[in-house]
């Protein structure tokens, strides 16, 4: 999930120089689409860790 988040971070990082001037940054739909999409992929992730994390805590998956 740390190596997703590289490409959004260094996007929104890119923005700032507008953000600064007070101006939109100007972004073309098919880059908010694949940004959108890897932070939907990280969502999904995060949920996967959570329920990992319960499943275990119960005991699910130990052998003995």
């Amino acid at each position: 999930m740390g190596l997703l988040s590289i490409y959004p971070t260094l996007e929104f990082l890119s923005w700032g120089k507008a953000l600064k001037a007070g101006r939109v940054p100007a972004v073309d739909a098919g880059k908010l689409r694949r940004i959108r999409s890897i932070m939907h992929w990280e969502l999904v992730g995060v949920v996967l860790l959570i329920l990992c994390a319960a499943l275990m805590a119960r005991g699910v998956g130990q052998f003995a």
